[in-house]
């Protein structure tokens, strides 16, 4: 590994990391060239869960901090 070689220049965990995806790649037969569109939109999907789930919490507690007279 060039890491060995020339410490500092390359992030050792990363390329450990890299190394071993292409094997379970190789391994599994799965191809990296190949991206599900699912999987690029995680993200996304993620934030969006994440501020629906806040806008109902903040109507859920608006909700209940209405008085019984007003309801």
């Amino acid at each position: 590994m060039s890491d060995l070689k020339h410490p500092g220049e390359d992030d050792l965990i990363f390329t450990q990391f890299i190394v071993l995806l292409k094997e379970f790649a190789k391994t599994t037969g799965i191809s990296l060239k190949d991206q599900r569109m699912d999987s690029t939109m995680f993200m996304s999907n993620i934030k969006k869960a994440g501020r629906l789930s806040l806008a109902f919490d903040v109507l859920i507690k608006t909700v209940k901090a209405i008085p019984e007279a007003v309801k």
